[in-house]
């Protein structure tokens, strides 16, 4: 019984000393930062800075169904799966902790701080993001963001039913 105790301290020990686990933080203070400068043209996904992440994602959209085009009490989610993401298999220096993911394309990057990993019988299965839109600029900027990125990576778009 002790032995699994100490499997369980040592990982919190772990998450403690971690930097992308080290607050909770409110829905608000998770909403995209959206900086100018980019280091690619082309659209890419990076969970450490410069570092391009190879597997393509599942990605899933929701907009409220009380959302308006003039901003008003709009809120859109992105959620990303990244099954076996190559973040998790790198080899762990300072420089390469996950802290957050980033959308960098030519129009600059957008970054999430709610980033989880995902672990199976003690095995890493995969990375899970959500990006918080929180109006119509955001939206239209995170749509353009995944046209690119889509066509880049053969990734299709299938949009729900509007009588739903």
């Amino acid at each position: 019984m002790t032995y699994g105790r100490r499997r369980r301290w040592t990982l919190v020990a772990l998450i403690t000393q971690t930097t992308a686990f080290s607050d909770i933080k409110r829905a608000r203070d998770l909403k995209p930062i959206i900086r100018e400068d980019s280091p690619s043209s082309d659209p890419v996904i990076q969970f450490v800075p410069g570092v391009d992440e190879t597997v393509i994602p599942e990605v899933s959209m929701t907009r409220s169904a009380t959302s308006q085009r003039d901003g008003k009490f709009f809120t859109g989610t992105a959620t990303f799966w990244f099954p076996r993401a190559d973040a998790l298999y790198r080899e762990i220096t300072p420089d390469s902790l996950i802290a957050g993911m980033g959308l960098c394309d030519a129009e600059g990057c957008m970054t999430t701080e709610d980033v989880r990993a995902k672990f199976v019988r003690g095995n890493p299965s995969g990375i899970s993001a959500v990006v918080l839109l929180t109006n119509p600029d955001e939206w239209n900027r995170f749509m353009r963001f995944m046209k690119r990125y889509s066509d880049k990576n053969g990734m299709g778009f299938t949009a729900a039913d509007a009588s739903s």
